[in-house]
């Protein structure tokens, strides 16, 4: 072994042995506390405060923390702020009382100052404003949530139901942090029932429970042997390749229709329910197979309706939109990337719900405004509609 070599490999023992007797403790390791922060002020705001300090002026300070409870017998928690701020903000509380919280100064030896006490008083938490907006209203086969989230706070609204024995309990949790929401629950008879629901946020402090006894509204499935295909003048043709136009309302997820490539956009279609109904929701189920969220399924489309016959030329007039929908992808993963989430959500396919105050239709056309891949043309698997006839 030649000079050089021997000297790098006694280098390297000697930097590895170096290295093991390293500490991991304090790199300042005296014990000499830091000062207490000084001036402290106080701003509640809804749920928590804001508060401002003067840190000490210690070379070795690392942090401040505030150490609290959000509730008596609650866990105790701690907000940090880096000697850089003079500010932090605590939140999480959930009533409107006094609290105390402890406030520290905290250097790089982990010496803790002696604390100072201040008292903060929350505003109204957010999830107690929402509380005071929610309302349960009768909807077809069940009943509607409507709430306003003035702070647009992450919470989950959960919604409560009789169960097969008639015992209240969690229908479903919607995460939400919208400035409005709505919610339907339906599969209910249209006899009396009580319905509730009330709000946890993220820090697990609740609120009251609503109660509402309602009657559903009677609602069924439109029956498919009713609906004709309706060909007016703008209508794309919906037959190319292997689809069919009325494979739409066949009940058979794996049949599809299908435009023609570079037909233009929109593409749109129409359909006869057969009967003049007021709806209440319908449901589009996508191409499925390999076609998960790509090629030509429906990404953003609109619905219109009418209750009168329509003019051959396709003309726009008389046709109200009824709404304008988008496909849900639950991972939000790229095209070509499904998890088993977005996979199940693909075969039960997309629900969308009409407003309770719309005009009975009979006549309903889909307008498609984008495809997921951005294809030159269109297809989906199945189209259901549900609502009340009218005649």
């Amino acid at each position: 072994m030649n000079l050089f070599k021997r000297l790098f490999y006694i280098s390297l023992i000697l930097l590895v042995h170096s290295c093991q007797e390293l500490t991991t403790g304090p790199i300042n390791s005296d014990s000499t506390p830091p000062a207490p922060v000084t001036g402290v002020e106080v701003k509640s705001i809804p749920g928590g405060a804001k508060l401002s300090y003067v840190p000490p002026d210690d070379k070795d300070l690392l942090y401040v923390k505030a150490v609290f409870t959000t509730k008596e017998g609650g866990q105790q928690k701690e907000v940090k702020a880096s000697l850089y701020e003079n500010q932090m903000t605590i939140e999480g509380f959930g009533d409107t009382l006094l609290h105390q919280v402890m406030l520290y100064a905290v250097d790089r030896g982990e010496n803790v100052s002696e604390p100072i006490s201040v008292n903060v008083k929350p505003l109204k938490p957010p999830f107690q404003n929402i509380f005071e907006t929610l309302e349960i209203t009768e909807d077809f086969g069940g009943a509607r949530f409507s709430w306003e989230n003035t702070f647009e706070s992450p919470v989950a609204i959960i919604l409560l139901a009789p169960d097969s024995l008639q015992k209240m309990s969690i229908y479903e949790m919607v995460y939400t942090s919208e400035l409005r929401g709505t919610r339907s629950i339906r599969g209910f008879d249209p006899e009396k029932q009580k319905f509730a629901v009330l709000i946890r946020d993220r820090w697990d402090n609740y609120s009251d429970t609503l109660t509402k006894e309602i009657i559903p509204m009677y609602e069924e499935e439109m029956d498919k042997s009713k609906f004709q295909p309706v060909y007016l003048a703008n209508d794309n043709e919906w037959d190319a390749w292997e689809g069919e136009f009325e494979y739409i309302y066949d009940d058979d997820l794996e049949t599809f229709n299908h435009t023609a490539g570079g037909t233009g956009w929109p593409q749109q279609l129409t359909i006869d329910l057969g009967v003049t109904v007021k709806l209440s929701r319908y449901k589009l189920w996508q191409r499925q197979g390999g076609y998960s969220y790509k090629h030509g399924n429906f990404k953003k489309w609109e619905i219109y309706g009418r209750a009168d016959v329509p003019e051959d030329d396709g003309s726009w007039d008389n046709w109200k939109k009824l709404m304008v929908c988008d496909s849900y992808k639950p991972s939000g993963l790229p095209i070509g990337q499904e998890t088993n989430e977005d996979l199940a959500h693909m075969k039960a396919g997309d629900e969308f719900t009409f407003d309770l105050e719309g005009e009975p239709v009979r006549y309903i056309r889909i307008r498609v405004l984008e495809t997921w891949s951005g294809a030159t043309f269109s297809h989906m698997a199945e189209i259901s509609f549900y609502g009340q006839i009218v005649e």
